[in-house]
């Protein structure tokens, strides 16, 4: 099962107008600490009934991290060379970050590639059938979470606009014209020609 599969299963379960999802968003723009970390998928949900038993009030922030190997879901866990070289025994993953994003942090993987014991106790597991469809293996811990940052936002409104042209995640480069050519970061710096400014 591949990572777009994947994508495209958790686009169809957290669909509007219940839930906005975001595949490959940044959580930020610029360059600061969390700014240039994606989450795998990324969904709000837009009405104020909660979806979690231990949940206050409605729209519930989701993170999405997904594993399609085991060496992928391993180096999760793994300090890099330069965090090993600086004394760190836990890298800062994909996941830190992600928590720090959400009230819901899940990974998302093909069924039967983790264990639930696996999984730390501040995530759920996700299990993606052959067939597409969802198996909530582990529930995530609901959390509550601080401000978010103006960059994050920033990063949100950004994707909206480049949404509402049309893009998403996993098609920037070819929006933007050249799909052979060595992918700019649209992202952290869009060319012009994305947005209409004819208005």
């Amino acid at each position: 099962m591949s990572t777009d599969e994947i994508i495209t299963a958790l686009r169809r379960h957290y669909s509007a107008p219940e839930w906005v999802f975001f595949d490959e968003l940044r959580l930020g723009v610029g360059y600061q600490t969390d700014s240039e970390k994606r989450v795998d998928g990324w969904a709000i949900h837009c009405y104020q009934r909660p979806v979690h038993p231990k949940q206050p009030n409605g729209n519930t922030i989701v993170a999405l991290e997904v594993k399609i190997s085991r060496s992928d879901w391993l180096r999760e866990f793994k300090p890099s060379a330069h965090q090993r070289w600086m004394g760190q025994e836990e890298g800062e993953s994909k996941r830190a970050a992600g928590l720090r994003a959400s009230n819901l942090f899940y990974f998302v993987v093909p069924r039967g590639l983790v264990a639930v014991e696996e999984v730390p106790d501040d995530s759920g597991l996700i299990y993606v059938k052959p067939d597409g469809s969802l198996m909530f293996a582990k529930q995530a811990p609901f959390r509550e979470i601080g401000t978010i940052s103006r960059s994050f936002v920033a990063s949100l409104a950004r994707r909206v606009l480049l949404s509402a042209n049309g893009v998403n995640g996993r098609n920037i480069m070819t929006y933007a014209g050249n799909a052979s050519a060595p992918a700019p970061d649209i992202e952290a710096d869009p060319p012009a020609m994305l947005f209409d400014t004819s208005a």
